[in-house]
């Protein structure tokens, strides 16, 4: 049995998604993160032109500004955004990002770019992409629920530097986290 957790906050969670992706994954991220922090999951369909967030130097786009632009959008007190995006994303002093959250403004985005299974070699497999994805989203809004990275490395919250780390951990926050 999934143990979720446990939800202090009222609002809920704003899944956005800034650009097309794969036409299953909002479902599943919706059920899974429903389960994972027992709260109302809100789907929106933006569609942004990121060049405002690309640096050519890098041939990337800068989470701080993807992060800016989300901190702008509509929401309820209370409520978390996730942001979702498809496009290479870095933030200073890292060679690369899955994700990043500011707690302090209850935002937070993944990239699904690099979380696909080509990048390491496995193919086209699209229930891993999926796991990956749902992952990461778990591991950004565990941090705008207040928690930090783990030691443990099956914990969601685990800081994960490579897809194999991800691969490896699990889905939920570890029984340590939650409490």
């Amino acid at each position: 049995m999934q143990k979720h957790v446990q939800n202090r906050n009222p609002g809920h969670i704003i899944l956005v998604y800034l650009c097309d992706i794969n036409k299953q994954l909002p479902g599943v991220l919706e059920r899974e993160i429903k389960r994972s922090f027992d709260t109302d999951v809100e789907i929106r369909f933006k569609p942004w032109n990121l060049n405002f967030a690309y640096n050519k130097h890098r041939k990337k786009y800068s989470s701080a500004q993807l992060l800016r632009r989300l901190r702008q959008l509509e929401r309820r007190r209370g409520d978390k955004i996730l942001g979702i995006v498809d496009v290479d994303i870095y933030s200073p002093g890292w060679e690369f990002i899955f994700g990043e959250a500011e707690i302090n403004s209850s935002t937070a985005i993944i990239s699904l770019f690099l979380l696909k299974p080509e990048h390491n070699s496995k193919g086209n497999d699209d229930a891993l992409f999926k796991k990956r994805a749902v992952k990461e989203a778990i591991h950004e809004l565990g941090h705008l629920y207040g928690h930090g990275h783990c030691l443990n490395n099956k914990c969601v919250m685990f800081l994960s530097k490579s897809l194999g780390a991800i691969d490896r951990k699990n889905k939920i926050i570890c029984e340590t986290c939650r409490n």
